[in-house]
């Protein structure tokens, strides 16, 4: 038996003020509907038994009829080819009020598709496997409590689907502090599962020898930035585990600059020197530390921008010491004429040629940096 376990997809995220030229949309949502299309063509490449998803399907609660149609879409491609599609409620995409009501209802009503979103755990039989699954729980000690009724059922194979972070694990190595957030310990779910499929914890990993992880398909913070991100094979006799690698955006999170009693001329040449690498359409951040807004302000912004050109985000994080504290902020280093080309693309003004109109309009910018105006 073999299938596909993937999680925490996020359809419908979008961040940074940057337009696709190639849809007029904001890049980040085209960029995680590019990685969920590549993994269902994963999907049909390796022909499963079935397709796992373990939660966080959406961004949000509501997705824009977009993002609905989108993953509608996309979902229907693997069930048309007679590959179920289990898939449960993660925090970002459940309700917080029952009144709200759910996306997944509406899921649903695609053949083939399973969705589970009750906030309770419940069980399903598909030929001789039998899914135990638990979608977000509002409420540390009711989740628990359901956690504690999932167990093996003699006569079958039995996966349990989950979407939480674990306690005690080396491998989880960050509290993501969100709200509305699952947490256990992994002691809590009793032995004997053929395998276990996690959502939540966003970087591919192994937890115990039949437990997994998948991680998210994009990198939605710096704090995936280096990860690998895919979805996974498994093969349950003989047991093996495949991770299949998406091509996808490259985010990088540069060495930090400590700038304490440091001179703006001698952190420019640290600036320069991290920003010699690769960054065509990457999303960039570097940090400068305990920076003296004084120096801060005699930085060659310019120059900044101009090494920063071909990243499609790039943004300084400071800390700066104010009054024997330090105070965080971030800056992006885009020009104006970017903003101005964004601004343009994403209106829903009538015109006849937008890219013409930001021709004209960086021509005036220019002369009016130069003095021409």
């Amino acid at each position: 038996m073999r299938f596909i376990h993937m999680a925490d997809t996020h359809i419908g995220y979008s961040a940074y003020n940057h337009i696709d030229p190639r849809t007029g949309r904001n890049q980040r949502e085209v960029d995680v509907e590019d990685a969920f299309r590549q993994a269902v063509d994963v999907v049909l490449d390796r022909k499963p038994d079935f397709v796992i998803h373990a939660g966080d399907l959406f961004h949000t609660v509501r997705p824009t009829n977009r993002a609905l149609s989108f993953a509608m879409e996309e979902i229907s491609r693997i069930t048309e080819e007679g590959i179920p599609f289990i898939v449960i409620a993660g925090n970002h995409s459940h309700p917080r009020m029952r009144e709200t009501g759910s996306v997944f209802r509406i899921i649903s009503r695609i053949k083939g598709v399973h969705a589970f979103y009750r906030e309770r755990y419940e069980t399903m039989e598909l030929g001789d496997v039998m899914f135990h699954l638990l979608p977000h729980v509002h409420g540390g000690e009711t989740f628990l409590e359901q956690v504690r009724l999932m167990r093996p059922v003699d006569g079958y194979r039995n996966i349990a689907v989950l979407h939480t972070g674990v306690e005690g694990i080396r491998a989880f190595k960050y509290s993501t502090g969100e709200a509305n957030e699952d947490l256990m310990s992994i002691n809590e779910l009793k032995d004997g599962f053929d395998y276990v499929a996690m959502g939540h914890y966003h970087e591919f990993t192994k937890l115990t020898e039949r437990m997994y992880y998948s991680g998210s398909t994009e990198r939605l913070s710096f704090s995936d930035a280096g990860q690998d991100k895919g979805i996974i094979e498994v093969e349950l006799e003989p047991f093996s585990v495949k991770f299949h690698k998406l091509d996808i955006r490259p985010m990088l999170d540069l060495n930090p600059i400590d700038a304490k009693g440091k001179s703006a001329s001698d952190i420019m040449a640290e600036i320069e020197e991290r920003l010699e690498i690769d960054m065509e359409g990457a999303i960039v951040r570097l940090k400068i530390d305990s920076i003296d807004p004084s120096e801060y302000m005699a930085l060659d912004i310019k120059r900044i921008r101009d090494m920063a050109s071909k990243a499609m985000h790039f943004e300084i994080k400071l800390s700066q010491i104010s009054g024997g504290s330090a105070d965080v902020d971030v800056v992006n280093i885009s020009s104006i004429e970017m903003d101005f080309a964004d601004f343009v693309r994403k209106s829903s003004v009538e015109i006849l040629d937008k890219e013409r109109l930001i021709d004209i309009g960086k021509r005036y910018l220019q002369m009016a940096k130069e003095g021409r105006m």
